[in-house]
């Protein structure tokens, strides 16, 4: 029987495997992720998204914000990046077909998830450092910001390794320029909701 992206038998079976040498090598790996390790970027999504939550929801719990909850606290912040990090790789696609590469969404989320595994891993770092105290401003503050530029590093790397397969196509500068100016415009057309909510919790 052929087997797939979506076969079962492969969901997480080889993320450590995915996760550690992304994190070794995430240019040399993350370039040469295709649809076969779609899964694992999804995993890499949701871990994102889950510690983006937990991070939020630690680093507010300690000066009991009027009217906070777990749900506005953790659980939309885990929905609004979730969604944010689906809609950014549609958006990488889209400029990876202008810059003719022949790349489909399951390519984009593997390789985008490949060159997000060291901001998720920040993400980690954060958590841990949360436990202890979710009162170290300055630190929190620093290494949120290297957590923000990993991710920015992540789309703007994944993007420009469609120009190798494309060449042709739209150049390298123009495709990850656009790529922001996407992402900027739907911030703006949705207000505080998905974007902008997910930029305001990772700064």
């Amino acid at each position: 029987m052929r087997r797939n992206w979506f076969d079962r038998e492969k969901i997480g079976q080889n993320y450590w495997k995915f996760f550690f040498l992304a994190l070794l090598s995430p240019v040399r790996r993350g370039f040469a992720m295709d649809r076969s390790q779609f899964l694992n970027g999804l995993v890499t999504f949701g871990v994102y998204a889950v510690l983006t939550g937990l991070n939020t929801y630690m680093q507010t719990k300690p000066y009991e914000v009027e009217g906070a909850s777990i749900f506005s606290t953790m659980l939309l912040p885990i929905i609004f990046t979730a969604l944010s990090l689906f809609i950014i790789a549609g958006i990488i696609m889209i400029i990876a077909l202008l810059m003719r590469s022949g790349a489909h969404y399951p390519d984009v989320v593997a390789r985008f998830g490949a060159l997000l595994v060291i901001p998720t891993l920040i993400g980690a770092i954060i958590f841990i450092f949360t436990l202890f105290d979710a009162r170290a401003t300055m630190f929190f503050f620093f290494i949120s910001l290297l957590s923000m530029i990993g991710l920015f590093a992540a789309i703007s790397f994944t993007v420009y390794s469609y120009y190798e397969e494309g060449k042709s196509g739209l150049d390298p500068f123009y495709a990850v320029l656009l790529t922001f100016i996407g992402i900027g415009f739907l911030a703006f057309i949705f207000g505080n909701s998905v974007f902008s909510g997910f930029f305001s919790l990772v700064i």
